[in-house]
């Protein structure tokens, strides 16, 4: 079973200096609670101010590999076939490309954005995001 598949339904907010959990935010669903770039009120209670019930796990194994789809088809008596391999995707800039990467920094039409990833999720990219600057 892969063990990355199911994404929490709730931020923990650390104050990293003191190295506790300061308040659990529960993200509200779309569309009962308008988009916010404030911080959640502390005083009440995160799960009811989010308008949402929580979002329960996956209860079926949630298999990505190919021998273990497979293997899940032939269980449940279903045919599982292999998607074919697509054609070659040929991408000609004879000019160049449009933008600049320095380290981790990428600059493309006045937006620099800074691609990393987590070694909690090492195949997740987390662009943090500044822009359009001047």
């Amino acid at each position: 079973m892969h063990r990355k598949q199911f994404k929490q339904d709730f931020i923990p907010i650390v104050d990293m200096l003191r190295g506790k959990v300061i308040h659990i935010d529960f993200p509200g669903a779309y569309p009962n609670v308008p988009a916010s770039t404030q911080p959640p009120p502390l005083d009440k209670d995160p799960l009811e101010q989010s308008q949402r019930s929580r979002i329960p796990p996956p209860l079926t194994s949630q298999d990505f590999l190919p021998d273990l789809i497979e293997e899940a088809a032939r269980r449940d008596g279903k045919e599982w076939k292999q998607r074919e391999v697509p054609k070659p995707l040929h991408v000609v800039q004879p000019e160049g490309v449009s933008f600049k990467m320095d380290g981790h920094v990428l600059e493309w039409q006045k937006w620099k954005m800074h691609i990393g990833t987590s070694s909690l999720c090492p195949g997740d990219s987390h662009p943090l995001i500044q822009g359009p600057h001047t």
